[in-house]
């Protein structure tokens, strides 16, 4: 099962393709590994589809963005898969408390809410926050850097310097193979009183390179904070 999009980019499930996003049960959740950190997707992601498209219009329509929609009656259609697909990661993880990554919609808080709602687990918003320009230049670590992206970087931090200190990053418009370089996050130091100390699942909307959800972990272990596990929507491509 895929989906289609109109060409007003309404965008609908299709039972009889598997194109730009893979619903069926059968071949989910995906699950990437990054250093120490698991991490499973309802949805898998695929190139196959418009040659445009990047295989991720269902995001870019639950967030209302680039201009693609979803009905709500459509987003009904998915519930089984999307539903059949949790029950089996919910066998592989275990049941931790819920600690949700920022985005520019909502979508992991509701995918918290429905996780929750199958395992009781306690949901943790605001525990991370988007770093600001000056964080990620402090941060920074240049022996990290390969050679072959020397100068990429250099470009970027000469970017980052033009930049008001107090701005938001966001790593969008930055090419894949700098990301990693660039931690997008910091912790709100003030709730972490709040956390439990182990059992930790991360969520998160979307995967793309990983950085996001990759450094949300590293922020959290570097406090004592074990985590157990991610768990987004869609997977990377």
């Amino acid at each position: 099962m895929g989906i289609d999009v109109s060409r007003d980019k309404f965008v609908t499930l299709n039972e009889d393709h598997q194109l730009r996003l893979v619903t069926c049960p059968d071949r989910n959740p995906a699950l990437k590994k990054y250093p120490d950190l698991l991490t499973y997707s309802v949805y898998r992601r695929t190139k196959d589809g418009d040659k445009e498209r990047d295989g991720n219009p269902f995001i870019y329509a639950l967030k209302k963005t680039k201009g693609f929609r979803i009905r709500s009656r459509e987003l009904v259609r998915f519930n089984p898969s999307f539903d059949a697909i949790l029950d089996k990661i919910m066998e592989r993880v275990p049941c931790g408390a819920l600690v949700t990554v920022p985005s520019s919609y909502p979508v992991a808080e509701i995918l918290a809410r429905r996780i929750s709602r199958k395992n009781g687990a306690e949901i943790f918003n605001g525990i991370f926050k988007k770093a600001t320009v000056g964080e990620v230049i402090a941060g920074f670590d240049q022996a990290a850097v390969k050679r072959q992206h020397r100068a990429e970087v250099k470009s970027q931090l000469a970017t980052f310097a033009k930049l008001d200190p107090n701005e938001l990053v966001t790593l969008k418009e930055m090419r894949n193979k700098i990301r990693p370089y660039f931690n997008p996050l910091s912790l709100n130091t003030d709730l972490l009183d709040c956390l439990p100390a182990e059992n930790l699942l991360l969520i998160d909307d979307l995967l793309s390179t990983g950085t996001t959800i990759s450094n949300a972990a590293k922020l959290l272990k570097a406090s004592g904070f074990k985590v157990a596990g991610a768990i987004c929507l869609l997977s990377a491509l």
